[in-house]
C-alpha cells in the first residue's frame, strides 16, 4: 500500500501525522541512536496526545518505531548534562523531568480518547517499553522483545510498571522483570495475553523496512469502521476503570524514587560505565541509520 506522509512533521526526535482516514501515526525517529528519546520527545508526545482528543479527524492512535521501536530515554544525554560543570542546572533538569515532563507524559498517554495501537519491532526499552502497559492495541514481529533494565542501569521502575507490570503479567513475572532484567520475548508477552498478535514482516512492513502498513494492522480497519462517539465512550469507561487518579499518583511516586536513585553519589559514575560500554557495543555492531526520516 503506498501512503503519502509528505505533510508529516519531523519534531523531536518524533515524524508524525494524519492520514485522510482518520490514523494518527506517530513514529519514533532518532534512527542514530536507536529511536532514543529526550526530554524533548517526552513534552512532543504530552501535545500530539492532547492535540489527538481535540481533534475529530483522529479515530485511531498508532505509535510504531519502524524497524526498531525504541532504546528508551537518552542515557549519554543525561550524562552529558552532569559532566557540563553547571551541576545545580542539570540537578534542576533532571528533577523537571522526571517529576513533572514524564508525568504529564504518561498522563496524556493514559487519558488518549482515540484507541492507541502499538507495533513493537526489534526492542522497546525503559519508558518506552513500560509505556506499552497503557496501550489498547500491541501488536509484534517475531523477534521484537520488551526490556525493563532497571537493575543493570542502577535505576528505578517508571512508565505505571510498579502498578501495571503486576496486573498485567502477574506478580511473579512482573517480578522477574523488574528485579532480574529479564527480557520480555514476542512469543512471552502472546502467551501471557500482554500483546495481541505476532504479525509477518513480510505482510506489515511497507518495501523499504521502515514503515507498516497501516491497513495490515488486524485492528485498525476494524476500528475506523467505529462510530467514533461510541468508541470513545467505551474508552473513557476503561480509562475511568484504571482508577485514573491512582495511576496519576503512581506516575508521581515512580518519578520521584527515579529523581532519588539519580541523585545517589553512586549513581552518575555507575551510569557512566553502563554508557561507555553500550557506546562500545554500538560502535561494534556499526551505528544504526543517519537520523533521517525515510519518506
Amino acid at each position: 500500500m503506498s501512503v503519502n506522509r509528505s505533510s508529516f512533521k519531523q519534531e523531536d526526535q518524533l515524524f508524525y501525522g494524519v492520514h485522510p482516514d482518520g490514523i494518527l501515526e506517530v513514529k519514533f525517529n532518532n534512527p542514530s541512536k536507536k529511536n532514543a528519546w529526550t526530554k524533548d520527545t517526552q513534552v512532543r508526545l504530552t501535545q500530539i496526545f492532547k492535540q489527538a482528543n481535540k481533534d475529530d479527524n483522529v479515530k485511531v492512535v498508532f505509535l510504531h518505531g519502524g524497524s526498531y521501536y525504541s532504546s528508551g530515554n537518552d542515557l549519554s544525554a543525561f550524562g552529558k548534562a552532569f559532566s557540563s560543570g553547571d551541576v545545580k542546572q542539570a540537578i534542576k533538569d533532571a528533577k523537571y523531568g522526571a517529576t513533572v515532563v514524564m508525568v504529564e507524559m504518561l498522563t496524556a498517554v493514559m487519558d488518549c480518547e482515540k484507541p492507541l495501537v502499538c507495533m513493537i519491532s526489534g526492542a522497546a526499552f525503559g519508558i518506552a517499553c513500560t509505556m506499552t502497559a497503557l496501550a489498547d492495541f500491541i501488536y509484534c514481529t517475531p523477534e521484537a522483545t520488551f526490556n525493563s533494565p532497571f537493575m543493570s542501569t542502577f535505576q528505578s521502575p517508571e512508565g505505571g510498571s510498579t502498578v501495571t507490570y503486576p496486573l498485567q503479567m502477574g506478580k511473579r513475572l512482573a517480578s522477574e522483570v523488574l528485579f532480574t532484567d529479564r527480557p520480555i520475548t514476542a512469543q512471552d508477552a502472546l502467551q501471557i495475553g500482554y500483546i495481541n498478535a505476532i504479525l509477518d514482516p513480510k505482510e506489515v512492513f511497507t518495501a523499504d523496512g521502515n514503515f507498516f502498513d497501516v491497513t495490515k494492522i488486524p485492528c485498525i480497519p476494524k476500528l475506523l469502521k467505529n462510530d467514533l462517539k461510541t468508541m470513545m465512550n467505551a474508552k473513557k469507561l476503561i480509562t475511568q476503570g484504571m482508577n485514573r487518579e491512582f495511576m496519576i499518583e503512581c506516575f508521581k511516586r515512580e518519578g520521584k524514587a527515579l529523581f532519588d536513585r539519580w541523585m545517589d553519589p553512586d549513581f552518575l559514575p555507575n551510569i557512566m560505565k553502563v554508557i561507555s560500554s553500550n557506546a562500545e557495543k554500538s560502535k561494534k555492531a556499526g551505528g544504526a541509520g543517519n537520523g533521517k526520516p525515510k519518506l
